[in-house]
């Protein structure tokens, strides 16, 4: 099944510059984020497309304002930080103590959320723990480089803009150790490419019988036009639940996680 969303919105953009391009008022790194609906690209799924009532697709719009506010202050802060080390190289100073030294550029990179619902007053919890027939949201954040190095003196946003993507939702049921459902994902990026796009799934949480389903999530993506070296999947996942602790353990507030696949249980309700 595809779909193809309207355009509901321009996407968010800002300007950030940094040392001498501050000094000399030279155009900075664009910082653009959007959502997938905004970029319209199609939507396709073996499982008919849930519709979400009016009054939870506000909370999630509100949702995803709020973590995208966060992403862009991290993003403004990187560009900083980025043109900060450069600045230092060009003066011959050394890096600050502490810090590694990275030659290497993060051209594009993804995170997801672990599963989000709307039921109660936030923060929404619990979110890993969804029972069947409730409405829940799998939700993904595409980070795309709008910085340039010395070793990379055209952006990464300029570098993918035009190109044909496609960002995929692969779970897999460990309970039955079986594939699905699957959801994707394909548009063009504009030129420039966003720096931040979301990506958000709704769903239903099926019956899973008498036992519960452990179900885990990988996200990637690609780049669709031939001989094209870029491709990514998210090792950093965004763990929104805060769990108490228990047997002398503390408590675990919401986090992010490096390494650690994004997995939530469906239970009989």
């Amino acid at each position: 099944m595809a779909t193809k969303p309207s355009l509901a919105k321009q996407p968010d953009e800002i300007v950030v510059k940094a040392g001498r391009e501050a000094a000399a008022g030279r155009p900075g790194a664009r910082i653009i984020a959007a959502t997938a609906e905004e970029l319209g690209m199609t939507f396709e799924s073996s499982e008919p497309r849930v519709e979400v009532p009016s009054d939870v697709q506000e909370l999630v719009n509100a949702w995803t304002d709020s973590y995208k506010g966060f992403l862009v202050d991290r993003t403004e802060n990187y560009v900083r930080q980025l043109a900060a080390r450069q600045e230092n190289k060009r003066n011959g100073a050394g890096p600050e103590a502490g810090e590694p030294v990275h030659f290497g550029y993060t051209y594009w990179d993804l995170i997801t959320i672990s599963p989000l619902q709307f039921i109660s007053l936030p923060p929404y919890q619990p979110q890993k723990i969804v029972a069947s027939g409730e409405l829940a949201f799998l939700q993904a954040v595409m980070f795309i480089n709008p910085a340039t190095n010395i070793f990379n003196p055209i952006s990464a946003t300029t570098q993918l803009g035009g190109r044909t993507f496609r960002v995929r939702f692969e779970q897999i049921n460990l309970t039955d150790v079986t594939n699905g459902p699957d959801f994707t994902f394909v548009g063009v990026f504009p030129s420039p490419a966003p720096s931040l796009i979301f990506f958000t799934v709704p769903f239903v949480a099926p019956n899973p019988g008498l036992n519960p389903r452990l179900i885990e999530l990988n996200v990637t993506a690609d780049i669709m036009n031939p001989a094209q070296p870029f491709a990514a999947f998210s090792t950093w996942q965004l763990d929104v639940d805060s769990e108490p602790g228990f047997l002398g353990l503390p408590d675990t507030p919401s986090e992010f996680q490096h390494d650690i696949p994004m997995r939530y249980l469906i239970y009989p309700k």
